[in-house]
């Protein structure tokens, strides 16, 4: 209101009194006025300057202690080696098993571990434990296995190569039951070969594998639907050399034996031979083998049935002389003879070679047989020696006086003549022995030859014609043993050996051929024979 009563006045002088006067003083200022309503909101300023750093705040208190990690002081795992490592792993053969040797170096025990491996091999089979294993390759080669062992905290690993190769084994077969005839020899089905009737053999044969049955059929059954026999289960090293031995059992049965072949070097090669002796005589207790030309020297003690004598002594080759003391009592029972390493090339047995010798029975007739197996080889060879009964219990001896003309016609070769005389023979129920006398007048003993025949129409030649042979007579005795002193009668060998008769029944005729193949006229003349058997009863 003040300030309208002043612009009042103020007009009203301007009216009074003209043109206006010179300014006057500035009044006093005012007193404020009400304040006015909010403006609009300016700019944002430019950002101050940062403040300085606040003062460092209180320490605070230690934290807890920690709680320990698994691996913390953990032992260093160690690898110490490989034990049972094979030399060689077969192909197709599971192989030894084998160890990584793991300890801590602080000697303390070892928990369980984790094993794993790196190799272009065969996969490792693993055992009891993680850190044992075998393998079973399959093919040849030369592997390199690089092995991790771990407990979860430390680590160690190992590298070792292991070679592989195909396993080989050597089997060989004698055959020495006289009951069992031919046998055909398979592996699960599979024919193999088949084996002669006794005394047979075969050459040793390679076997892949470590350990084998072998079957034993009737090789002259065609309908059989089963084996014979089946051996047992044979271990085969690699390399090693097996026969097995079928034998009589004493009871009508077939019995299988295993030996092993000793095929190490004889101490003197050069004029010496290893003898192995294997006891398949069914029903004789234990024997001494012994050495009749050394005064029935032991070679080999208390060999029981169907067993391989412990002793392997080394002969001289040459004619060799083997004796039986069944029992051990000193008394020499049996005798077989043998040629080893003599020229000719026609022995079974060589210098620096193993012969193994298998005494059995064929019937009641004692029997041997010889088998080479030069070292490393395996090839075998067989053949039947002689043998000899002192005490049979029947000794036949008849005499024949046929006084016949043996060539009454001329002729020479367009003529021969054949005369026979006949011993009728009975109480001799088996024949282990035989011998004959010959009594012959003939200017010319190569044209004759002369042939026994025994019951069962076995033949024997005792010997052949030789038209360049212009001895004159014939006044010998025909043995497989000849006394080559003896001179009333001669002792003379057979062409044929005697031997082969044992076993015949020696009831019936035996008869005696002689022919002369040239016939000249002369009238020669056949004066006597003489038969002589060594027999044992049917009851023994």
């Amino acid at each position: 209101m003040r300030i309208q009563h002043l612009m009042t006045a103020f007009l009203a002088g301007v009216v009074l009194f003209g043109c206006a006067g010179e300014e006057g003083e500035r009044g006093p200022v005012g007193a404020q006025g009400p304040v006015g309503g909010q403006g609009p909101v300016g700019d944002q300023g430019a950002p101050g300057e940062a403040g300085a750093p606040g003062a460092a705040g209180v320490k605070g208190e230690q934290g807890a202690d920690g709680v320990a990690g698994p691996c913390d002081e953990a032992p260093a795992l160690e690898i110490t080696g490989v034990t049972g490592l094979p030399e060689v792993a077969f192909v197709g053969v599971d192989s030894a098993s084998f160890t990584i040797a793991v300890q801590y170096e602080d000697g303390s025990d070892v928990g369980d571990l984790s094993v794993e491996y790196l190799s272009d091999g065969p996969d490792l089979i693993e055992g009891a434990d993680a850190t044992t294993f075998s393998l079973m390759p399959d093919e040849v080669g030369l592997y390199t296995y690089t092995v991790y062992v771990t407990d979860g905290c430390t680590i160690d690993s190992v590298t070792f190569e292991i070679p592989t190769w195909f396993y080989q084994g050597n089997i060989a077969f004698v055959n020495v039951a006289t009951g069992a005839g031919a046998l055909g020899v398979k592996v699960a089905g599979v024919d193999l070969f088949t084996l002669a009737e006794a005394p047979a053999f075969s050459p040793h044969i390679g076997i892949p594998a470590e350990s084998v049955a072998f079957e034993l059929w009737d090789a002259d059954d065609a309908d059989a639907t089963g084996p014979l026999a089946t051996t047992p289960t044979i271990e085969i090293g690699h390399m090693a050399y097996k026969t097995v031995v079928l034998h009589d059992d004493g009871a009508g049965g077939l019995a299988v034996s295993v030996i092993d072949d000793e095929l190490s070097p004889v101490a003197s090669a050069s004029d010496t031979f290893r003898l192995q002796a294997f006891h398949a005589m069914a029903g004789v207790g234990l024997v001494d083998v012994t050495d009749r030309a050394d005064s029935d020297a032991v070679l080999c003690d208390d060999l029981g049935f169907a067993s391989l004598a412990t002793e392997a002594p080394e002969l001289a080759i040459g004619e060799v002389s083997l004796g039986l003391d069944v029992g051990g009592d000193g008394a020499v029972e049996l005798g077989f003879e043998f040629a080893a390493g003599s020229e000719g090339g026609s022995d079974i047995i060589w210098a620096g070679e193993t012969a193994s010798v298998f005494f059995y029975q064929d019937g009641f007739l004692p029997k041997a047989v010889l088998r080479s197996a030069g070292p490393g080889v395996g090839a075998i060879l067989a053949v039947l020696l002689h043998s000899s009964v002192p005490n049979p219990d029947v000794r036949i001896s008849e005499t024949a006086t046929p006084s016949v003309a043996i060539s009454a016609t001329e002729g020479g070769a367009s003529s021969p003549n054949t005369v026979t005389d006949t011993i009728a023979v009975t109480g001799c129920d088996t024949v282990v022995g035989v011998t004959i006398g010959v009594d012959i007048t003939h200017n010319y003993i190569g044209d004759l030859t002369i042939t026994l025949i025994a019951p069962d129409m076995s033949e024997v030649v005792l010997r052949t014609s030789d038209l360049q042979e212009s001895d004159a007579d014939i006044d010998a005795l025909y043995t497989d043993h000849p006394d080559t002193t003896a001179t009333d009668p001669e002792e003379i060998a057979p062409l044929e050996p005697l031997s082969g008769l044992a076993g015949v029944s020696g009831n019936g005729d035996w008869t005696l051929e002689v022919v002369d193949v040239w016939g000249d006229g002369n009238n020669d003349l056949w004066n006597s024979w003489t038969l002589n058997l060594e027999c044992m009863d049917a009851a023994d």
